[in-house]
């Protein structure tokens, strides 16, 4: 583990000499901490521009761990002011040693405060770091011109864990790193210096360092085994579809265990067909895929013959397991000549051999169990998973997941969702859907909450019982499918929930507060793409968020999508000329992080057109608030130049929405799209499932101080608006319908 090399035989020499003490002005704390990052842990130092030496530089952090702190200072090889805004009792245990590690408080957001404090410590002669937590832009900005201050972002973080909470308070004592990865960025003059533009450099250099974290290049099955085996005894999944049919983590470890031993005997395929709904079969079958090193192929069965025929050919599979309660459901699907039924297979199994293999996994630990299993050491950039688009703008394409974006995306997921806010989750969206996949499958099985299933997200009544007879705190849903549950549910059956997330498409904000102020739930928007693993961001609740200067994080703000989830960087570009510009200003989106995809399966042509520099272009336009806000303001595919204007679907959408709900308590469902128009480029046509008058729908707008551009030319009465399985909009679909409206000329 450790080899000693001259640096470290001079180091050490040197580290019991008091002169070096004495010149370094190391306590015996920081002595010891660095003697310890320098012996016996790897660190990896990534910088971006070259640190200089300068009497006015300011370092300035996100946030920082107490070894990374450190981690900084033994770089840096003199001592680090470290400046928090924040109390003793909202930075950790280890307050108490502030002065001594070097670690300043300044107990309120008060600029003139922060400002005198850095040009103190800069006289002194040391280096000085600033912690962002809990500060916004505005204030940075001014900290910055105030003390006339060189800012060089930088960032310590622990590789050795798949911890990336940024969410812990400041100098908190986390398993003490084997592993570090110190990251500088580029120095900024204090007259160029904008908030925007740190968050943008930080999030980068943040990116940059997960792509160095170990735990991420280990072997989605070990993950699993580990995770299992650690909670061994609890129930990590119910059924409701079976009648509240349970396994723990052990006896589903174990199942799994004997399946993948059958998968290999049986098939030498390297993928496998999965086409399930949610349940306990689904699940084992997945994590057995995972634990022979096959990889899981979860089919759309809702994408319909063609589609599904295209990605079998894709994926190259000559096996499909199902169940065949399911084959006689789906009399078009187009089924390999390699069929396997589920039930069947895992009812040959002996039940004392089972037995056995429980045995094992209580008495045996997770390194030797997976060893007995064969499990890969390294899974690193190979394929996970496979998934297909669910087509709602194109064609399917298949997305390949490796093991590092899965356990990329699960850390992201847990920095984001603590276990004080979520025990336990409703998971009935499909598996073939990239959140179902991630968020109610892997993310269980390896660190996550126990997990209550339903075999569809449709059966709205039926998932609203679960909920209420098994006290699920987190609903994973969609705005489309939130409106039955308001429609459905009464108050006391949603009692149990602390959190309901909704992704796919934008959430109304009438919808948000009706259910809101119904149930008195908080519904969080979140967001993400299968091209991402999904999640790259998500509100979430004040409830277990740290507090600073006495007032909370902030980690919810409604409009929005939240925070991105640690270590993804944005950069926003200019919609026609593609240039880089600032985060704060409205572009398209392109996303970097170790859960970004790797490319689509057999298409490179469609892989160069997204995947830049490991930058993914995802097709969204938005920017990012003061506050670190991701706003979403629609699909590029979902804007229409009108007379030169771009114009937003979605924020028309909205604006209906409001509009409709102020005159009618009928449940409406609108969406617009946009046709050609000789006479303005394009012109918008929304579908309705309520009659819509345009001259009162003209009035209104007017009242409102809206742009005429944004007036849809049209009111198309449909019965149903045009859905996915998933719940998301079939956009082709909606198209279809407006474009033979538009021709009709109604």
């Amino acid at each position: 583990m450790f080899e000693l090399r001259k640096d470290h035989a001079l180091l050490l020499a040197m580290s019991f000499s008091p002169e070096y003490l004495i010149y370094r002005g190391l306590t015996v704390w920081r002595w010891i901490a660095h003697l310890w990052l320098r012996l016996f842990c790897e660190v990896k130092v990534i910088s971006r521009g070259v640190v200089r030496e300068d009497k006015n530089l300011l370092f300035i952090s996100k946030n920082l761990s107490l070894a990374g702190a450190l981690a900084l200072q033994a770089e840096l090889g003199k001592p680090l002011t470290v400046i928090i805004c924040a109390r003793k009792d909202e930075v950790g245990r280890l307050a108490c040693l502030c002065p001594a590690l070097n670690f300043i408080l300044v107990a309120n957001r008060d600029t003139v405060g922060v400002v005198e404090q850095i040009v103190m410590e800069r006289g002194k002669g040391q280096a000085t770091c600033l912690l962002r937590i809990g500060l916004d832009d505005a204030f940075l900005e001014e900290v910055v011109r105030k003390s006339r201050s060189t800012v060089l972002p930088c960032h310590a973080l622990n590789t050795s864990a798949p911890d990336l909470s940024l969410r812990h308070e400041p100098l908190a004592c986390l398993d003490w790193p084997t592993a570090q990865a110190i990251g500088f960025g580029f120095t900024v003059s204090p007259e160029d210096f904008t908030g925007a533009g740190f968050r943008q450099a930080w999030g980068e250099l943040n990116a940059e360092l997960a792509e160095t974290h170990s735990s991420f290049q280990g072997h989605l099955g070990r993950a699993c085994v580990a995770g299992l085996k650690r909670r061994q005894y609890k129930t990590i999944m119910t059924d409701s579809y079976q009648g509240g049919r349970s396994l723990s983590a052990g006896m589903l470890l174990a199942v799994a265990w004997e399946l993948s031993l059958w998968l290999k005997a049986t098939t030498k395929a390297k993928r496998i067909g999965i086409v399930l709904p949610p349940g306990l079969g689904v699940t084992i079958l997945n994590l057995a895929c995972v634990l022979a090193n096959k990889t899981p192929v979860n089919l759309n069965f809702t994408l319909g013959r063609a589609g599904n025929e295209s990605a079998i050919r894709t994926a190259e599979l000559t096996v499909i397991i199902t169940a065949e309660q399911l084959v006689k459901k789906l009399e078009d699907f187009p089924w390999t000549k390699d069929r396997i039924d589920l039930v069947t297979v895992l009812k040959s199994f002996p039940k004392p051999q089972l037995l056995w293999r429980r045995v094992l996994v209580f008495f045996q630990s997770a390194e030797s169990l997976m060893e007995a299993m064969g499990i890969p050491e390294h899974g690193g950039e190979a394929e996970g998973g496979l998934l297909f688009t669910s087509g709602s703008s194109g064609d399917p394409k298949g997305v390949v997941l490796s093991h590092k974006n899965i356990l990329a995306n699960v850390a992201q997921i847990d920095a984001i969702l603590t276990p004080s806010l979520v025990g336990s989750l409703m998971g009935c969206l499909p598996i073939f859907h990239s959140f179902g996949f991630t968020a109610t499958l892997w993310w269980p099985l390896i660190s996550g909450p126990q997990v209550v299933t339903y075999i569809s997200p449709l059966e709205v009544g039926k998932i609203v019982e679960a909920i209420e007879k098994y006290k699920v705190e987190l609903l994973i849903t969609t705005p489309t499918f939130l409106r039955g549950y308001l429609r459905k549910a009464k108050t006391e059956q949603l009692e149990s929930l602390n959190l309901v997330v909704t992704g796919a498409e934008k959430l109304p904000p009438p919808l948000r507060e009706e259910f809101e102020s119904k149930f008195g739930v908080p519904v969080c928007e979140g967001y993400g793409m299968t091209e991402t693993t999904p999640v790259i961001g998500v509100n979430v609740p004040e409830q277990g968020m740290p507090y600073f200067c006495g007032e909370p994080l902030l980690g919810k703000k409604d409009g929005t999508i939240g925070q991105p989830c640690p270590a993804v960087a944005i950069k926003v570009c200019h919609l026609e000329t593609g240039e880089e510009i600032a985060s704060n200003q409205s572009g398209l989106l392109w996303f970097k992080g170790p859960n970004v995809f790797g490319g689509y399966l057999k298409d490179p042509v469609k892989t160069a057109a997204v995947l830049v520099d490991g930058w993914y272009m995802s097709g969204d336009v938005g920017h990012v608030d003061g506050q670190g806000f991701l706003h979403i303001e629609g699909r590029l595919s979902r804007f229409s130049k009108i007379a030169g204007e771009m114009v937003p679907h979605g924020t028309v959408e909205q604006y209906l929405y409001e509009i409709v709900k102020a005159t009618t308590e009928d449940e409406v469902m609108i969406v617009v799209m946009g046709v050609a128009d000789e006479q303005k480029g394009e012109a918008l046509i929304a579908l309705t499932t309520q009659i819509l008058e345009r001259d009162e729908m003209r009035k209104a707008f007017a009242a409102r101080g809206l742009p005429n551009l944004w007036m849809p030319k049209h009111f198309v009465h449909v019965e149903q608006v045009p859905l996915l399985a998933s719940g998301k909009l079939d956009l082709k679909n909606c198209q279809k319908l407006v474009e033979v409206a538009a021709a009709k000329n109604l």
